[in-house]
């Protein structure tokens, strides 16, 4: 009936590790995926004995249901409950886990929780609900393991200072069914009640809904908050087969640029990993070359190093599309890393010294930068998609490559260059074309949180349908014999199908 760990297509529900704690890690279970997180906390996985999962299952190994929350509740040697760690899931496609310990001195007399925790609101959830550091969760809970039925009630409760601005709970209002010593006639009733839900229960949809509603009817009385770029503590959405590529020529450059500059020693360079973020140390040739102890005394006589090293962070896989819209990795800093925190997708312990140490220096015109595909990549370039809040540093079109394309024409292979210049297409494409004609209304679905990925993959539905209605007008056009209509229908049906082939390329 059900699956943990190692998920299986034989049974109806499995719990899958991916889809749990820190993201990906597939090959990892549930057990070593919360060690890891505690790590990530600077907290002893061994402290806690025992863990209870409250979660929503996936439908037979497919991710059909977004699980918008689910909570790990920890337990000591004695099994006393200690420790929660709340998993938070937005439909923006991001994640945050918080960890706290348990807050409450003493359980209120007739009250069946017996565990509180506050947690910060630091990510956008609903556009109706204020974030900053005045406001926060508070969790109260009872203890799952403590009842003899499992039966767990859950209060958490939105502030704002200590202003309440909204409650919601979490309670069963059926008997649970205990798997292992369940009998064959209840396992078939509750599959007989439950089995649809999982299937029918489409979290997103139902959040655009009543934030439609809500819109729609209370906008007069509510403040519609813009959302902000979500900052490090936050787990970024899944990265796309185009931003994995482009991040390796990033990631290329960079290096290149740390290790042709003496003013830092070393860079940590983070990115949004599979189940971890994965950590590179990028080392300056002069810092390898030079013994610390001369590295030091040119420290104390002025010279130009200014730090041993700089934490460089990407929070959004979404940065690697943008930072190779602009001329030079210098101007994608200043935009994307000295601009405003609201707007930023990456982090740096020394903004300043970062967006100057990137520059790269003595790049030459290669003569492969006249081929028309360079060209054409150079024609189809554009601003970068525009954030919810306005960058303030504004975009500078350019003609002609840019530093990037010619380092890239320079320093790699023939393989790479190609496989470079197919990313960029790709992204250029899905930008200029694949916005239409929903490209200004995309901005104002966010508000409901429905992502861009989401309204195209929407607008990617309505077009299949719309092709295969139109396929049926064009075969009973044919019936009627006219060369005309049919030479038209065709040219209009090919026309679409290029239209979903590029967005399908996105």
């Amino acid at each position: 009936m059900i699956s943990m760990d190692r998920p299986s297509y034989k049974v109806l529900w499995n719990i899958r590790p991916q889809d749990q704690a820190i993201r990906g890690g597939k090959d990892l279970t549930l057990s070593h995926k919360l060690e890891e997180f505690l790590r990530t906390q600077n907290e002893d996985p061994s402290e806690w004995a025992y863990a209870y999962l409250l979660t929503s299952p996936c439908m037979n190994d497919h991710n059909n249901n977004n699980n918008p929350l689910a909570f790990w509740y920890l337990y000591s040697s004695d099994k006393e409950l200690t420790a929660l760690i709340l998993q938070l899931d937005t439909s923006y496609g991001e994640r945050r886990l918080w960890f706290v310990r348990n807050s409450l001195q003493r359980q209120a007399k007739g009250s069946s929780y017996c565990f509180q925790g506050k947690f910060v609101k630091d990510l956008q959830v609903s556009p109706f609900m204020p974030l900053g550091s005045d406001t926060s969760y508070i969790v109260d809970t009872s203890d799952p393991c403590a009842s003899t039925d499992g039966r767990v009630s859950i209060l958490i409760t939105l502030k704002k200072g200590n202003k309440t601005l909204m409650t919601a709970s979490v309670k069963p209002h059926s008997p649970s069914l205990d798997i292992p010593t369940a009998s064959t006639w209840s396992s078939l009733v509750f599959l007989w009640k439950w089995w649809w839900v999982p299937m029918a229960t489409v979290v997103t949809c139902r959040i655009l809904g009543q934030a439609a509603k809500i819109y729609l009817t209370q906008r007069k009385k509510i403040k519609v908050q813009t959302r902000e770029e979500p900052i490090k503590t936050v787990t970024a959405k899944p990265a796309r087969t185009v931003e994995m590529t482009l991040e390796r020529y990033f990631s290329k450059i960079l290096q290149a640029a740390v290790e042709n500059q003496s003013h830092v020693d070393q860079v940590k360079y983070i990115t949004p990993g599979e189940h971890s973020p994965r950590v590179r140390v990028l080392r300056s040739n002069y810092a390898v070359s030079i013994p610390e102890a001369l590295s030091q005394s040119t420290n104390l006589s002025g010279s130009s190093k200014i730090c041993s090293e700089i934490t460089f962070q990407v929070i959004s896989p979404a940065f690697y599309l943008r930072f190779f819209h602009y001329s030079s990795p210098s101007a994608a800093m200043d935009s994307e890393l000295l601009d405003d925190e609201r707007t930023r997708m990456v982090w740096c312990s020394n903004p300043e010294q970062f967006a100057s140490m990137i520059s790269v220096h003595s790049v030459h015109i290669p003569p492969g930068s006249a081929d028309w595909r360079w060209r054409f990549i150079s024609c189809l370039r554009c601003r970068p998609l525009a954030t919810n809040y306005e960058h303030r540093t504004k975009f500078q079109p350019f003609g002609g490559l840019s530093t990037s394309d010619y380092w890239v024409l320079q320093n790699c292979t023939a393989a790479e260059q190609k496989e470079y210049r197919r990313a960029l297409l790709r992204v250029y494409l899905g930008e200029t074309i694949g916005s239409i004609p929903f490209g200004s209304l995309t901005d104002n679905l966010e508000l409901f949180g429905l992502s861009r990925d989401a309204v195209l993959r929407i607008q990617e539905a309505y077009l299949k349908t719309f092709v295969a209605l139109l396929g049926i007008e064009i075969a009973r056009q044919a019936a009627t014999g006219s060369s005309a209509k049919i030479m038209l229908a065709s040219l209009s049906l090919t026309g679409l199908n290029i239209w979903a082939c590029i967005k399908m390329i996105f």
